[in-house]
């Protein structure tokens, strides 16, 4: 019997979902009859970033009670990591975000200000 594994996982800070799969194929020998099983142990959310084929978790197949099977689950693809801007936009909120870009705007062209006179008057 060949087992399809498909999984994917939320990207932190991010609005993605990344691709998983087997690190290799999957397949067991059964007898007619006999359960089969698999129990999936991955992350529901990835940190970036990762490279393509990173292991994340693991794929277990369990014939009856006997685990026959266990195979790692990698990335299939990069999964990209989040900058400051996202990380600092996910954490507060884009309100919050954009009043403290402005207060630091302002903060700096007070500074400029400040600066600009001061040679002004030497």
């Amino acid at each position: 019997m060949i087992i399809t594994v498909t999984l994917n996982a939320a990207i932190e800070y991010r609005d993605e979902r990344a691709l998983l799969q087997p690190a290799h194929g999957l397949s067991v020998t059964v007898r007619r009859g006999q359960r089969v099983r698999r129990s999936v142990d991955v992350p529901e959310e990835l940190e970036g970033p990762l490279d393509a084929g990173e292991r994340v978790g693991t794929v277990s197949v369990y014939r009856g009670r006997d685990l026959v099977r266990r195979v790692a689950v990698v990335t299939a693809s990069d999964v990209p990591g989040a900058g400051a801007l996202r990380v600092l936009t996910s954490v507060l909120g884009v309100p919050l975000t954009l009043l403290a870009l402005l207060g630091i705007f302002v903060a700096a062209a007070l500074r400029f200000r400040a600066v600009g006179r001061k040679k002004a008057t030497t």
